[in-house]
């Protein structure tokens, strides 16, 4: 359970940490019991779990170097910004 989770039902149970455990599991329950709420969570881990795939593959750090190779200056940002249909 994610702590942000824990500590929100920890608010929620007026500061009692193991009644906000069972808060915070319900809450997850809760939320993940409706099919869009649970396609919405497993997108959001896909996508996250693809990111990291790309950073220890070193991907993020290739974009990066293909990006800082055609940007010179903050005009040229603005340039390849808008030429790229980046917003």
């Amino acid at each position: 359970m994610p702590i942000g989770t824990w500590v929100a039902g920890t608010m929620l149970a007026y500061g009692n940490p193991v009644n906000g455990f069972g808060k915070g599991v319900e809450f997850l329950w809760n939320a993940l019991g409706d099919p869009w709420s649970a396609r919405i969570v497993l997108t959001s881990l896909t996508l996250g779990g693809l990111v990291g795939i790309m950073r220890v593959g070193g991907g993020i750090e290739a974009m990066i170097l293909w990006i800082t190779k055609r940007i010179k200056s903050a005009c040229s940002l603005m340039i390849w910004k808008s030429s790229s249909k980046i917003c």
